[in-house]
Formats: C-alpha cells, structure tokens, sequence
C-alpha cells in the first residue's frame, strides 16, 4: 500500500502533463512528414494515443491516491475512444497503442508500489 507521505501526486500529475505535451508535440512533427514518409502515420496515431492518454490523467483528483490512479487506468481499458482523433488515420491501431501505453503505466506503477 502506498501511504500518503510517499506519494506526490501534484508532481505525478505534472509528469503526466509533461509527457503529454511532448507526445503531441511528437505526433504533430510526425504529422507534418507524412508525405514524405509514409511511415509517420503509424508514429503518428501511436503518439497521439500516447497523448490521449497522459492528457487524460494529469490534474484529476484520482491521482490523490496510487491505488486510484490504477483503478482509473483500468477502467480505461475498457472503454475505448469513440471519436477519432485529429490526424489518426487508422483506429484500430491507435486503440491498440492506447491500451498498451495504458498496461505500460499500470505496469510501472506496479514496480514502484
């Protein structure tokens, strides 16, 4: 269990605030390279999954606990985006990369509590 003094979730949330910001940063110079390089759109639609779900977390008052912020994450596997997002090309690949970076953050979670 994770105890009140051992967890700062002000500084959890500005993580997550930080990570989302690069993930659409990321995903917007992919964006810009498309046709270039085909290839961006897969980088494209995995950052953009990236972003949605740290923007999602940062600055909510499940963060006050650890063991929120996961029932939180898990609640999110199970219910996928509906409304596709600006720039994503392929759904079923960005739903895909969403739950994975979901399971990465519940995983790393796990190894610090």
């Amino acid at each position: 269990m994770t105890t009140i003094s051992d967890w700062d979730w002000q500084a959890v949330s500005r993580g997550f605030f930080k990570v989302a910001q690069e993930a659409y940063r990321y995903a917007s110079d992919c964006r810009a390279n498309i046709a270039a390089d085909p290839g961006n759109q897969k980088i494209h639609d995995d950052h953009m999954a990236k972003f949605a779900v740290y923007s999602h977390l940062y600055d909510k008052s499940f963060l006050s606990r650890r063991e929120d912020l996961v029932a939180e994450l898990r609640r999110m596997i199970g219910d996928p985006v509906t409304q596709r997002p600006t720039g994503v090309a392929d759904m079923e690949f960005f739903e895909k990369s969403r739950v994975a970076w979901i399971r990465k953050l519940i995983g790393d979670l796990d190894k610090q509590g």
